[in-house]
């Protein structure tokens, strides 16, 4: 499912994509998937960045397709701490002023791509809103704003933020890294695990986990054999594992000449049929108790318990 979302297939060209990604599986390799997808059908691509420089973000991206590609810096001074002039207003009005006034005569009547890198910088400086206004704009008919591709780094925000952004999006992609099958030697991403949830139009709601690889251009790599192999995988219990008996000084466990002589030991508080027989049987010239009372004691026969009477 993955690779249909990025392809812009299977109800999924449209609409708020969501990728969350974590401290150990990063998503940037992952967007920079989707960006250059887009521009291979030539769609144009607006970039507002602001964690990562626009040169970090370019590379890769150089290869003939990037004439539809427009940055928009949001790194270098996104506060105008060095300007001294007003801050950027990131409302939708002026993200749309910003994107009508760099587009040319060719991409005019084109389908606009809106990547948000990240949405956690704008989540920490705008309220969310203002946020989730942006991120409705897909929704408008008359809205030249295609698709809002944007990355989140989930563990930074408040859960009530995470599942309202969530929300909103057509399809959210959650990434969490893979420790079997981890490589440090891959450039973009090590293996790492997609689960994609996509929201159609239908009302059909969809749920795919796939293991994927994202090359040095970008392309991504689905490893159908590590789905099967993490499949594989079985779920236990570590704490039913745990033997009490092991790494001990003495020897608890009983071998089976043990075993048998403790089944058939007869503890000595317990009583058999024989035993309790024996013992509450009468025997002939047994004791007996005789209780005379005392000329003090007060003993009623119709009410013996009258003197515990208070």
């Amino acid at each position: 499912m993955l690779r249909e979302v990025i392809a812009g297939s299977e109800g999924g060209g449209g609409g708020f994509v969501l990728i969350k990604d974590c401290v150990q599986c990063g998503g940037r390799g992952l967007l920079k998937s989707f960006i250059k997808a887009a521009l291979l059908r030539n769609e144009t691509v607006h970039v507002f960045e602001f964690e990562i420089s626009q040169e970090e973000l370019y590379s890769g991206l150089t290869d003939g397709t990037s004439s539809s590609l427009v940055f928009h810096n949001g790194y270098t001074d996104p506060l105008n701490w060095i300007s001294n002039e007003k801050p950027f207003d990131f409302s939708i009005q002026s993200i749309k002023a910003q994107i009508d006034q760099s587009k040319d005569k060719e991409s005019e009547a084109k389908n606009v791509i809106l990547v948000l890198d990240s949405l956690s910088w704008l989540l920490h400086h705008i309220p969310i809103t203002d946020v989730c206004q942006l991120l409705q704009e897909p929704k408008r008919k008359e809205s030249t704003v295609k698709r809002i591709i944007a990355l989140m780094h989930s563990e930074l925000h408040d859960q009530g933020i995470v599942g309202s952004v969530s929300h909103m999006a057509n399809t959210i992609v959650t990434l969490s890294p893979i420790p079997e099958f981890t490589a440090v030697n891959w450039e973009v991403d090590p293996y790492a695990i997609g689960e994609t949830i996509q929201r159609k139009k239908s009302g059909k709601v969809t749920r795919e986990e796939e293991c994927y690889t994202i090359q040095k251009d970008f392309s991504l790599i689905i490893h159908h054999d590590l789905n099967n192999r993490k499949q594989a995988i079985p779920k236990t219990d570590n704490t039913a594992q745990v033997d009490p008996a092991a790494n001990l000084t003495f020897n608890l466990r009983l071998s089976e000449e043990e075993r048998h002589a403790k089944e058939r030991l007869s503890l000595p508080f317990t009583f058999s049929e024989k035993k309790k027989h024996s013992i509450l049987q009468p025997r002939p010239g047994g004791g007996k108790i005789v209780y005379e009372p005392d000329a003090q004691d007060d003993f009623d026969e119709e009410d013996p318990d009258d003197d515990l009477d208070v």
